[in-house]
């Protein structure tokens, strides 16, 4: 399923918001691969919406409260995304104002980041 139709933007009383419309994945690989597009529709649709935080990170998804069990901390060596651009986009998307090429390019650091991961993760871990 594209990311088009994994992700969409919609608009709350409190602002507007990422949601994710996929199945929760069930692997490794689909958790990857739902977290690569879930940033990769942040590098499209670049904006001041709230990304979701968990409730549209595949990875998240997989592992639940279980920091230490995603890959990212596995190859960052530290918990809930840091070591990742994952902070320094959220302070830039909510930052008035807003600098979309520096949110972009944050949000393209993070798919690249995520992309090298499921690519050491295939190699090494998934058969």
């Amino acid at each position: 399923m594209a990311n088009e139709t994994l992700f969409a933007i919609e608009s709350t009383g409190a602002g507007d918001i990422l949601v994710y419309r996929g199945a929760p994945p069930k692997t490794i690989d689909e958790a990857l691969d739902v977290a690569i597009q879930k940033w990769q529709f942040i590098v499209d649709h670049p904006g001041t919406y709230y990304e979701g935080s968990s409730d549209t990170c595949g990875l998240c998804m997989l592992y639940p409260n279980s920091c230490w069990q995603c890959p990212i901390s596995f190859f960052t060596g530290k918990p809930d995304c840091s070591n990742t651009p994952y902070y320094e986009y959220r302070k830039t998307a909510a930052a008035v104002p807003f600098d979309a090429e520096r949110s972009t390019a944050l949000a393209k650091a993070f798919v690249d980041l995520l992309t090298g991961i499921r690519d050491q993760v295939k190699e090494c871990c998934v058969g």
